[in-house]
């Protein structure tokens, strides 16, 4: 991360790859000291292609899977927690 920011003039502090845009998953994945197989490597891919493919927008994490969910699940939570 700290090799990434070196020569940017806007500070990052990215926690998790859910906070990163393509161009930092790319420079991540080619500068890692800890490599992945071809084989996790294409599953991820084949996972990344279908959630961009899909029309949802909420996703949940249920089981060690992404599952799409209703956009108004937390609507509820949301709007209690704001007033």
């Amino acid at each position: 991360m700290h090799d990434y920011i070196k020569d940017k003039e806007v500070r990052v502090n990215i926690r998790h790859t859910g906070e990163c845009n393509r161009e930092q998953l790319l420079h991540f994945s080619r500068n890692s000291v800890c490599s992945i197989t071809e084989k996790i490597q294409s599953n991820y891919s084949k996972e990344g292609e279908k959630l961009l493919s899909s029309n949802n927008l909420a996703r949940s994490w249920l089981d060690g899977k992404i599952v799409n969910e209703k956009e108004t699940k937390d609507d509820r939570f949301i709007l209690e927690h704001v007033q």
